[in-house]
Parts: structure tokens; C-alpha cells; sequence
């Protein structure tokens, strides 16, 4: 859904619920409050008895609280203000893409809010109101459900299209393709087809038989691969356009040149010479937004590039809710007084202790361990099977080691530098932006706690989601 048709959805709820009368509003809430307790059960069995649902939601103590979020979130939705119109549309899109983070299948969207429809008209079937309100009453409860799920699914979408590009990108890190040697690859293919085709152009007896570009080994990777590799890139339209040009209507006016002059025959050349140019020139640029989108580490600390943090972060949640859990932790690390280091010596000093504390982290930490640079002095760190106490340890360590780094700066001057680190064991979070919440607020702590020193966050006041998206 275009962000032109969520705020016209938005508009249209807003308009809904301003036309309403309070007295349905009024009931449908009571209904919602009176029965709270079927509800809730009601929900409990539907997380339970799908499957792919149930998977997500496999602690019980998780499942309750999700149920309970659930009623939260419903009982907003049938009292908020038409005019907190952008409100609604914010937490109904937070809603969708949480629902996606948290793994949850596409249809578990749709499916729970048909049976809560469903349940609203058997409550109201046994009210003791006219006609005329019940249908009333009926009407709010589609337009405010319907409405919310159309940009809840927008946010979903839009989220799972996000999570599909990190995952290709790191697939594509993992398997090594190099870009920047298939760009050469294919401008290589581009220049050897021009070259046989002047060679042809030379030899030939008719125009028929030159080779179009189409049928080249260029023209088969573009039409093949290159829709995949740089999908919705609007330079692919303009090369498209390009070897429709060339092999429609240039190359086909060579059978009437064969035997005309030279001069018009060279104006031919130049002309699809030119067309080339223009290929290369759009090839260059579709490969060159892809190498910035999938540059997998930091070109800086040679550190993998954040984008690929949420991917690593929901691949760890999900082994440890496939098999029995050993645990693991996110670490933040922050470089201490690392403005006053870039204000006194420089920016390049301040990128030469990055660099060099990169180094020392990778060092430290072991093979398995994923280390991230999270943004400026940052740097954020997954280690693996490690429980809190194992998670400590290496903290600790890594915080021994780089306390006793000392940086030479190009003037062989030399700095020695701490960091701070919050730790985050992982407590069953579904959501992995609860986790990177709980590691920020404990590097809060370690740098108002003095600095250089590691702090542990507390457990997560709510297990699963945050209040203000599915509370509200």
C-alpha cells in the first residue's frame, strides 16, 4: 500500500469513528471489558492452535503476554480520537512491522482479526439493543479492524521486503560474489560483441546476418541475470531501451549501407558506438548503487557493516528457539572521550583508534563471534553460545585488552584508550530491537558508571513487545 493510500485508509477511519456515536463506541468497549477474560482465552488457543503461530510463541509465559498485548492493543483501537489520526496510522504500521520481526507468518495478520470479527457479532447478537445498532455497532467494528490491518500489513510487508534485501545481501557476502569483477566481466562481454560486430559489419554480405547484441553473451546476462541481481533499478529500463534501439533499428539500416558510401556508413558506426557508451554508463551506475547497498564491512575498520546486525540478531533467536538454548549476548562497546580525542589530535587520529581498536576486538574475541560497526565510535558485537557469565568474561577481557592498547598517531605521538561495554544476555526476546534497547541502556550505564567498566542490562521489564506498539 502507497504511503498516498495508508494516510487516505487513515483518513477514512478518522472520519468513520468522528461519525460514530459515542454510544456504540461506548458498548463496543464494554463488550471488549466485560469479556475480557473469554478473550483472552480465545487468543490463547488461536496462538496455540496454529502451528507456524505456535512456533514463534513456544513459552507459555510469552503466549499469555502476547494475549494480553493483544486485548491492550484492541481496546486503544475502539478508544482512540478521530483526531489522532497519525497516531493510528504510526502504531498500526509499528504493529505490522514488529509482527514481522518477531517471525510471525503473513496470515497471522488476517486470520485472528476474521475471528475476532466473528466473536463481535456473536457478543452483539445477544445484546439487548435494536436492530439498527447492532448493524451500527457492526459497522465500527469492521472499518476500525480493516483499517488497522491494511497498514499493518503495509509496515509487515515493508519490513519482511527490508529483512529479504539483508538476507540476500549476506548470502551474497557469504558466498563471495565479487561485484566489481562481474561489472568488468560484463563490460568485457559489452566491448567484445561491438568489436565483432564492426569486424562483421566489414565481411558481411547482408545485414541479416550481424550479430545483435540481444543474443550476445551481454545480452543474455542482462535479460537473465541482471533482472535479478538489480531488481526495480530504473538504469535496467534505459539499457533495455538501448538494445532494443540497436538491434531494431540501427543495425537493421546496415543492409541498406553496405554499398553506400563511407561517410554515411561511419555516421551508423558512431551511432551505436554511442548507444554503447550510454550502456556502459548505465551499467556502471545499476553496479555501482548495488556495491554501496551490499558493501558487507565497514570500509574503515573492515568490520561487517550494521545492515547485517538485525539478520545475524534473527538467526540467533531462532536457533535458540529450534533446539535446546544455550544462550547468547549483544555487546555494545563505545570508544571513551573519543570527541575530546578527535577535537585535540584530529579526525585521522580518531579513525586510526578505531582502526586499531577494530583490530584488537577481532583479535580478541573468537572466529565465531560476529563484530559489527554499529555507527561512529560504536561498535556492537554477538557472541554466540555464551550465557551471561561466559558473555562477562569475554567482556571483560576484550575490556582488559583494550585498555592496554596504546595507538601511535602518524606523528608517533601515542594515545591510550578505554571503552565502555553494555551487555545484553538474550531473555527470550522475540523482537531483537528489545535486545539492541537493553544493550544501549546498559552502555548507558557503564558511561554515566565512570567508564571503562562493563555493565550487564537488567532483565527486560516486558518479555516480548514494547507497550507503546501493541498497547496502545
Amino acid at each position: 500500500m502507497p504511503q498516498s493510500a495508508i494516510q487516505r485508509a487513515s483518513s477514512e477511519w478518522s472520519a468513520h469513528v468522528a461519525q460514530t456515536r459515542p454510544a456504540i463506541r461506548a458498548l463496543l468497549v464494554s463488550i471488549v471489558t466485560g469479556h475480557r477474560d473469554d478473550l483472552h482465552q480465545r487468543y490463547l488457543a488461536y496462538l496455540g492452535d496454529d502451528q507456524a503461530i505456535a512456533d514463534v510463541f513456544s513459552d507459555p509465559a510469552a503466549r499469555a503476554d502476547f494475549a494480553d498485548r493483544f486485548i491492550r492493543w484492541l481496546h486503544a483501537l475502539l478508544t482512540l480520537d478521530p483526531a489522532e489520526r497519525d497516531a493510528f496510522q504510526t502504531r498500526q504500521a509499528e504493529v505490522g512491522k514488529l509482527m514481522s520481526r518477531i517471525g510471525l507468518p503473513a496470515h497471522a495478520l488476517s486470520r485472528s482479526m476474521r475471528k475476532l470479527k466473528l466473536w463481535f457479532i456473536t457478543q452483539l447478537r445477544d445484546q439487548p439493543i435494536d436492530r439498527a445498532d447492532v448493524l451500527d455497532a457492526m459497522a465500527h467494528v469492521i472499518v476500525v479492524i480493516d483499517t488497522a490491518i491494511e497498514i499493518r500489513e503495509q509496515g509487515y510487508l515493508t519490513d519482511r521486503a527490508q529483512q529479504a534485501r539483508a538476507e540476500e545481501a549476506y548470502r551474497l557476502h557469504a558466498l563471495g560474489q565479487n561485484l566489481a569483477m562481474e561489472r568488468e566481466r560484463q563490460r568485457a562481454a559489452l566491448m567484445d560483441w561491438l568489436q565483432g560486430l564492426l569486424a562483421r559489419l566489414y565481411q558481411a554480405q547482408d545485414a541479416t546476418d550481424l550479430p545483435r547484441l540481444e543474443k550476445s553473451e551481454f545480452g543474455l546476462w542482462f535479460d537473465h541475470k541482471a533482472q535479478l541481481m538489480f531488481e526495480g533499478a530504473p538504469d535496467l529500463a534505459l539499457i533495455a531501451k538501448a538494445i532494443e534501439r540497436i538491434d531494431r533499428t540501427i543495425i537493421p539500416q546496415f543492409a541498406a549501407l553496405l554499398d553506400a558510401d563511407r561517410g554515411e556508413l561511419g555516421r551508423m558506426i558512431a551511432l551505436i558506438q554511442t548507444e554503447v557508451g550510454s550502456i556502459k554508463f548505465a551499467l556502471n551506475t545499476v553496479f555501482d548503487a548495488r556495491m554501496e547497498i551490499e558493501n558487507s564491512r565497514d570500509p574503515l575498520t573492515n568490520l561487517l557493516n550494521r545492515r547485517f546486525l538485525p539478520t545475524v540478531l534473527m538467526r540467533e533467536i531462532a536457533v535458540q528457539k529450534a533446539r535446546q538454548p544455550s544462550g547468547f549476548c549483544l555487546v555494545m562497546l563505545d570508544v571513551d572521550w573519543f570527541k575530546s580525542i578527535n577535537d585535540e589530535y584530529g579526525h585521522l587520529a580518531g579513525d586510526r583508534v578505531l582502526q586499531q581498536l577494530a583490530a584488537c576486538v577481532v583479535n580478541t574475541v573468537r572466529p565465531s563471534d560476529f563484530v559489527f560497526r554499529f555507527g561512529g565510535e560504536e561498535i556492537a558485537i554477538v557472541l554466540v553460545d555464551a550465557d551471561e557469565a561466559r558473555g562477562i568474561e569475554i567482556a571483560e577481557n576484550l575490556r582488559a585488552h583494550i585498555a592496554g592498547l596504546t595507538v601511535r598517531l602518524a606523528d608517533q605521538r601515542e594515545l591510550a584508550v578505554t571503552a565502555s561495554f553494555g551487555l545484553a544476555p538474550w531473555q527470550g526476546e522475540l523482537d531483537y530491537q528489545q535486545l539492541l534497547a537493553r544493550a544501549d541502556q546498559a552502555l548507558y550505564a557503564a558511561k554515566t558508571g565512570g567508564r571503562n567498566r562493563v555493565e550487564v542490562a537488567p532483565l527486560p521489564i516486558e518479555a516480548l513487545v514494547q507497550p507503546a506498539q501493541l498497547s496502545q
